[in-house]
């Protein structure tokens, strides 16, 4: 995407998605949100300073499923969590995080890439999807099943990735997990670790007991429950971005190597 018209500023800062102003990081923006732009619909902008373009990444049907790929270029632990919200008129719905409250979507399965062991289903958080692999391991590609909200449909909907490190302290309810799941490997989180302190700051502020967190959005299409998601197909971007319409998202979340930032669609 070369041209100012519907294309989006150039990305200067991938990892600079643990910034947040809204619900959808900011991407290359300072915290203010400028030289850069959040994503969420109210400060996605092209480079002529007019909204951008609404892309649907995806066709899906309300309460069925979806695959998100996601990639962790450096892995710190944690888990993955994602929310929708359907944007109507108003240029400012979908901003804050309370727009999301309530429509996450359910871990339904993990789907590893590569050979190792498959991470089960947090049955007490039953929004998270684990990350295999470890901050000390090479794994950096993911692939999960997640369910969709009944009840939350719409032509404009938007999907908010939510990633939750662990390596600074560990998220309530780690303990138990991988108690129960003993098989996994010990490396898989740390366990001298304090725990981590609820709620955490939705700005990215990080300490000993805030973990470092990780905000994307996507834009997809989610229609009512009695109807059938059309096969669409779409042009291949670089990251980070969502791609593959009809069978999964994808959000890759580069944490180190500088790139341009293509546009949400």
């Amino acid at each position: 995407c070369t041209n100012l018209t519907g294309c989006p500023p150039a990305e200067y800062c991938p990892h600079c998605c643990n910034i947040n102003i809204g619900v959808c990081g900011v991407c290359g923006a300072n915290r203010q949100g400028t030289g850069g732009g959040g994503y969420e619909t109210a400060n996605w902008l092209d480079g002529n300073g007019n909204p951008m373009p609404w892309r649907s990444q995806g066709y899906y049907v309300e309460g069925g499923d979806i695959t998100i790929d996601s990639y962790l270029d450096t892995h710190h632990n944690g888990h993955m969590e994602a929310r929708v919200c359907v944007v109507n008129t108003d240029p400012n719905s979908c901003t804050k995080p309370e727009n999301f409250a309530g429509n996450e979507l359910v871990f339904e399965s993990d789907l590893p890439l590569e050979a190792r062991p498959v991470m089960p289903k947090d049955q007490n958080y039953p929004e998270r999807g684990m990350y295999a692999g470890g901050q000390r391991g090479s794994i950096k590609s993911f692939r999960f099943m997640f369910k969709l909200p009944m009840g939350i449909y719409g032509e404009k909907v938007l999907l908010q990735w939510k990633y939750t490190t662990a390596n600074s302290c560990s998220p309530p309810g780690y303990a138990a997990y991988f108690a129960k799941n003993s098989d996994l490997p010990s490396d898989y989180w740390s366990q001298s670790l304090p725990t981590c302190t609820l709620p955490y700051p939705n700005d990215g502020t990080r300490d000993t007991t805030w973990p470092e967190q990780f905000w994307n959005c996507g834009e997809i299409t989610i229609l009512a429950g009695n109807t059938t998601a059309p096969h669409t197909t779409s042009t291949p971007t670089s990251s980070p971005t969502t791609s593959s319409p009809t069978a999964r998202l994808t959000t890759r979340i580069p944490t180190r190597k500088p790139t341009k930032r293509p546009p949400r669609g």
